[in-house]
């Protein structure tokens, strides 16, 4: 039965390139009949002749035997390559009829090709490449040229013409006239890189970034840069160097709708050289790499910048920032926008004055040697390191904006070592050296300068003539840079205090003969106010404090007490001393204008003053207090 023919063909899995499997109608008849289908199409046979079928694979015999009669049909798909050949004898032995079929697979695959590079490439087809032609889906975008056959191998030559829907198609010549079998799409694409004309080097460093542009990106190709001619290299003093197109950094392109890829890379030039010149290939990961396209020579030349850094102060008016084209570009230089890096821009931080944004509108131009141009930045209020990038190059750390903040909002120091004020400066960014000054030589300050948490102390030489007549000052670059930032320094002395309470809150008859309790239930409170009735700041914490008690009216106690006389022994004529008159009166001595004569030891009192608040004083030497004079003596106690 001819539906036995279906044992010629093996079951076998197309590719994705095979095209839509067709049916086609064969009539075996007298004579010979030959038929081309692709991989997957099927023969829809009708016999007319009857005999015996004998069937060839690849001039192989393939299964066995079998009988057909007139009239008898059957569709018989073909799913593997090759030439099938059936031939039907009569009982004589006689060849009555026969079929050739040859069964196509043309094993195209996805292929990468840079606009306008011609290159070779090879394509398998089963069971041989005569069987195929190919062609262009679109010969106004693609170019494809047959240039030979060898054995299963078709030689073409391609080269895409334009950006676009490239495919390569395979097509037979089937019972129903040509087909294509299969289509392969072309990845073309271009290159771009400013590099062409010149790449933008750093003069102090000999140093420029350029970039290579692939519109779109194509994964997995291999990129090779070969630098063979003037002294310039690649990073590191390379020559050549390779890398994948999967490393390439992915930016979409919102008006192709397409991502393409960008690969930044160094030029080192010598100081003496300014030309480099250097390929860029690409080639297909195939096992040998199959090229697929070249930039040609690049040849360029450097544009030699130089960059001055600047320091200033944040929340100042800014400083200049000075660009300046030290060797021009030779080979069509072109002009350039300068931007801030890392910034957020105003309010916070760095801007250009002139469009209050982190790139400039004026441009540098390569062209001119000696070009030169200024922006003034802005700094913002934040304390921060900026590079500056001119195309793809960076410079360094050329814009600092140093940010110095104090702990407090004045300090008010003494002469006296003891009452040196203390503050902190906080400096930004984190490794910037800030500078410490006074304004007046009455005032010092150490350290000197510092970086990060700086503790200050300030200390007095002289007093103060007025109130809040110095400044501590913090400066950035140097001791005498600019001044970032202020604060009141007024040196001063002790010169008043009050009490409170001003009353006792008892009051015993008093004895000459015994001594005489007097209690009070609340603690004494001092405040102790300098030259200028400022309460005294923290810093002067341990402050002693001499009261002289006397009886009103009296030398101090020279004489008894009189009976029913109360003397209140913090509120009686008191004499507030500094710590020089104390420390005279404690070793016996008298000093001008004093009321505290050596014939006592003074109360003392140590004030506890934090910031202008005052705090209550408990008695001291454990709540007893002991006055002694030539002719009487007494005890104050608190009671609680």
């Amino acid at each position: 039965m001819l539906s036995r023919l279906m044992l010629i063909a093996l079951m076998f899995i197309g590719l994705e390139n095979s095209s839509r499997a067709e049916t086609y109608p064969v009539t075996i008849a007298p004579g010979d009949a030959t038929a081309t289908i692709a991989v997957g199409d099927s023969l829809a046979f009708t016999s007319a002749v009857s005999g015996t079928v004998y069937t060839y694979l690849n001039c192989g015999i393939y299964g066995k035997p079998f009988s057909i009669t007139p009239g008898e049909q059957s569709i018989i798909p073909f799913h593997k390559p090759g030439h099938f050949l059936g031939i039907v004898k009569d009982g004589n032995g006689n060849d009555v009829a026969s079929v050739a079929v040859t069964v196509v697979q043309a094993l195209i695959t996805r292929r990468a090709d840079q606009v306008g590079f011609l290159r070779v490439a090879d394509f398998h087809v089963l069971p041989d490449a005569t069987q195929v032609t190919f062609q262009a889906n679109d010969p106004n975008l693609l170019d494809v040229t047959e240039i030979g056959t060898t054995g299963d191998l078709a030689h073409l030559e391609i080269r895409a013409k334009a950006r676009g829907d490239l495919r390569i198609q395979a097509v037979i010549q089937s019972p129903a006239g040509p087909r294509v079998i299969g289509e392969a799409p072309v990845d073309e694409f271009t290159i771009d890189t400013p590099s062409l004309r010149e790449a933008l080097i750093d003069a102090s460093t000999g140093i420029g970034t350029t970039k290579l542009v692939m519109h779109p990106l194509v994964p997995n190709a291999i990129v090779t840069f070969s630098m063979f001619a003037h002294t310039s290299t690649f990073a590191g003093g390379s020559k050549t160097f390779t890398v994948s197109s999967n490393i390439f950094t992915k930016v979409f392109d919102p008006i192709a709708k397409e991502t393409d890829g960008v690969y930044v890379f160094d030029i080192e030039m010598p100081a003496e050289e300014d030309r480099y010149c250097f390929t860029v290939d690409f080639s297909q990961a195939n096992s040998p790499p199959v090229p697929i396209g070249s930039s040609g020579g690049i040849n360029g030349s450097g544009c030699k910048v130089t960059v001055d850094p600047i320091v200033m102060c944040s929340a100042s008016g800014g400083k200049d920032l000075v660009v300046t084209v030290t060797d021009n570009a030779t080979t069509g230089g072109t002009k350039h926008v300068i931007t801030i890096v890392g910034s957020a821009g105003v309010p916070k931080e760095a801007a250009f004055n002139e469009n209050k944004k982190t790139t400039s509108t004026s441009m540098i131009d390569c062209n001119i040697k000696g070009d030169v141009l200024k922006l003034r930045v802005t700094p913002g209020t934040t304390g921060k390191i900026y590079d500056v990038q001119i195309e793809q190059t960076i410079f360094s750390q050329r814009i600092t904006v140093v940010d110095i903040v104090f702990s407090k909002k004045e300090v008010r120091p003494g002469i006296p070592a003891k009452w040196h004020a203390k503050v902190t400066a906080t400096v930004t960014p984190a490794g910037v050296t800030a500078f410490f000054t006074s304004s007046d030589p009455r005032a010092t300050v150490l350290p000197a300068s510092g970086t990060g948490s700086v503790d200050l102390t300030v200390g007095g030489v002289t007093l103060s003539g007025g109130n809040k007549d110095t400044r501590l000052q913090g400066r950035c670059v140097s001791a005498s840079g600019d001044i970032c930032i202020v604060m009141p320094v007024t040196v001063v002395e002790p010169t008043d205090y009050q009490e409170t309470p001003t009353a006792t809150d008892s009051s015993p008859a008093l004895a000459a003969d015994r001594p005489t309790v007097v209690e009070w239930k609340n603690d004494i409170t001092i405040t102790v106010k300098d030259q200028f009735t400022t309460v005294l700041q923290d810093n002067w914490d341990g402050l002693v404090i001499e009261e002289n008690v006397r009886n009103a009216g009296w030398s101090p106690f020279l004489t008894p007490l009189a009976a029913g006389v109360v003397t209140d022994p913090v509120r009686a004529e008191a004499d507030y001393h500094n710590a020089a008159v104390a420390a005279s009166v404690v070793a016996g001595t008298t000093q001008a204008g004093s009321k505290v004569t050596p014939s006592m030891d003074p109360q003392l009192l140590r004030a506890d003053v934090d910031g202008g608040v005052t705090k209550p004083l408990g008695p001291v030497n454990d709540r007893v207090n002991t006055f002694n004079g030539p002719a009487s003596s007494y005890t104050t106690t608190n009671s609680h």
